[in-house]
């Protein structure tokens, strides 16, 4: 039971860690993108892109989490 506590716990902090890091790789492509303005669309679309896809994996990973869980109770 805890072994399953903390391989949740190690999943959590990795898909943490990947979240973290996708922002951040997003984050200096949409400065670099900035610096000119004819992207601003662009910008939009993938600002917009990202969100839906963070909301997949958001929910994606609560499904995965989840599911078991409830199975072992």
């Amino acid at each position: 039971y805890y072994l399953l506590l903390l391989l949740l716990f190690i999943l959590l902090l990795s898909i943490i860690i990947i979240i973290i890091l996708f922002y951040y790789l997003l984050l200096l492509l949409l400065l670099f993108l900035l610096l000119s303005l004819y992207y601003y669309y662009f910008i939009l679309l993938l600002s917009l892109l990202y969100f839906i896809i963070t909301i997949l994996l958001y929910y994606y990973y609560i499904i995965i989490i989840i599911i078991p869980l409830i199975n072992n109770l």
